[in-house]
């Protein structure tokens, strides 16, 4: 029989990435994600369409809970520029 994988576990892959408001919503903003115990680090490029990539590195906490632990990434994107759309995606140093 096939066993379905446990979605409630954290992988390596990142995973519950969120985007949220910090600071002035209009220049800034929060990318938060999840990732098993063994990713160490984590980071987040962003860019407009057509314009060279940036890096925000992002601060790791370890978070513990009745299912495993896990750590969770969070990152501060700021001098954004008003009214603009930015691409993003998260990663580790460490996959």
């Amino acid at each position: 029989m096939k066993q379905e994988p446990n979605y409630r576990l954290a992988t390596p892959q990142p995973d519950h990435i969120m985007v949220s408001i910090s600071g002035d919503a209009k220049t800034s903003m929060s990318i938060t994600w999840r990732t098993c115990a063994d990713i160490k680090d984590g980071y987040v490029e962003y860019y407009e369409k057509c314009n060279e990539k940036l890096t925000q590195t992002a601060i790791t906490e370890v978070f513990e809970s009745d299912i495993n632990t896990s750590n969770i990434h969070f990152a501060v994107l700021k001098n954004l520029k008003p009214g603009t759309r930015y691409y993003y995606t998260v990663g580790s140093s460490d996959i």
